[in-house]
């Protein structure tokens, strides 16, 4: 065909307007240098060159007729003509070369449509489901606010699994540091499927930035990775090994690291020793309901979410169910969501530390004030899951003991106010909790 081309140029007025470069393996610069791409087929069910050229925003002219790029380009992406016609798509052709920002319009669209329709990483997803050999779909949703300093750990953490992501979700709560373009180069980098969505004001609450990211999410799974927090490369392996149909929330032990990155304490298992001083020392998988009777109902055994991975359908039903209760949360909010998510299946524990968790020695503010919020959410928490479902004697206990050990360390026990339940201003947050 080349010689054949060829002979018809041969001699012809217009000939030094035809380049022939020869057999080329990366053709991104030919497609990214282009004003228009011409797709002159007749006959194609879906050429990829249509995508390559969208992906690196230059619109696609084409035959009506011609096959399934049709449809794509109809959706605000390119120009389709009569089939044959090829007055009609030299116009169409001159049309776009006259009106660049028009081209421009056509050609993001199209990137846009290519980058959340026609993902190579997810075309793999697809074919090994094919295939007989499907993957666990896991949706990394990480919410920003402020976090500079730490995104760049926090991402390449994600980058480094050994478990291949499906898709990365960053959510930017109106920061007001250089986080996004800090995020935005860092996606640049990664073959994982990703997309930054950037608030225009501050939403106030991390749970609505939680429900958004879930929404948006396609996968079958849901990993919340807090943008201070980092991991192993082994973790999401780990914790996709422990899911079956049953299992609802799989988690593993997280180390605790300082600013630096430093570990200060390998496990949680001081933290949780009051509850157990056995059950987190090895792997487990136990049904939900026992979960919460035996240590939810006593405090937050879960401490850091970033350790945690979801059935998405559970975790999307939790927040949507709970969204008014979850604003008015300011420490607690998770533990509700665990609790409520632990009623419809089973959980999974890894005990190996592969999640790192950042303690922050000067990012809360200390006060009266949040030391009563945080004593009066315990309460609640403790009260809402002992009415969801029946909480033995032994348990009861640890949870009393707990409240009383968090009334002495938040620094509330006074004389005329003994206890939490003497406290009229852990009473009056308690009942606008639920307003």
């Amino acid at each position: 065909m080349e010689k054949q081309i060829m002979s018809l140029l041969d001699g012809h007025e217009l000939e030094d307007r035809f380049i022939f470069p020869g057999r080329q393996d990366d053709t991104d610069l030919f497609f990214a240098g282009a004003d228009v791409f011409a797709l002159t087929s007749r006959e194609d069910p879906f050429p990829t060159t249509v995508m390559e050229a969208l992906e690196v925003t230059t619109p696609v002219v084409g035959f009506e007729g011609a096959g399934g790029a049709e449809t794509l380009i109809n959706k605000g992406c390119g120009s389709i003509v009569p089939m044959e016609d090829t007055g009609a798509l030299a116009s169409a052709f001159t049309e776009l070369l006259e009106n660049p920002e028009r081209s421009k319009e056509l050609g993001r669209a199209g990137a846009e449509i290519v980058h959340e329709e026609f993902s190579f990483p997810h075309y793999v997803f697809d074919l090994l489901e094919l295939a007989g050999k499907p993957l666990p779909r896991v949706s990394a949703i990480v919410p920003n606010y402020n976090y500079e300093r730490h995104l760049e750990q926090r991402l390449r953490s994600i980058f480094e699994q050994n478990f291949p992501v499906y898709e990365l979700i960053v959510l930017d709560d109106a920061s007001s540091d250089n986080s996004v373009e800090l995020i935005t180069d860092l996606l640049s980098e990664t073959e994982i499927h990703s997309r930054l969505e950037v608030n225009e004001s501050n939403s106030g609450s991390v749970f609505w930035q939680w429900a958004k990211g879930v929404e948006m999410a396609k996968g079958d799974l849901v990993w919340i990775c807090e943008a201070d927090d980092s991991c192993d490369p082994q973790f999401l392996d780990t914790c996709l090994s422990k899911f079956t149909d049953e299992v609802v929330i799989s988690y593993t032990q997280s180390s605790q690291i300082d600013e630096r990155g430093q570990i200060t304490e390998e496990n949680y298992l001081r933290y949780t020793e009051d509850v157990s001083d056995t059950k987190w020392n090895s792997d487990y998988v136990m049904p939900g309901e026992e979960e919460l009777k035996s240590t939810l109902s006593v405090k937050n055994t879960l401490p850091n979410v970033s350790a945690v991975v979801f059935r998405k359908r559970s975790l999307e039903q939790a927040l949507i169910q709970n969204m008014d209760v979850l604003k008015n949360l300011k420490v607690a909010g998770d533990w509700l969501i665990y609790s409520e998510i632990l009623k419809t299946g089973k959980i999974a524990f890894t005990a190996e530390s592969l999640n790192f968790h950042r303690r922050h020695s000067e990012s809360v503010t200390i006060s009266f004030d949040n030391n009563l919020r945080h004593m009066s959410e315990i309460l609640y928490m403790q009260d809402r899951i002992a009415k969801m479902i029946p909480i033995g004697e032994e348990s009861k206990s640890k949870a009393k003991d707990f409240a009383g050990f968090a009334y002495k360390y938040l620094d509330l026990e006074t004389a005329e106010y003994p206890t939490p339940c003497h406290n009229p201003s852990v009473q009056a947050i308690l009942s606008g909790i639920e307003d």
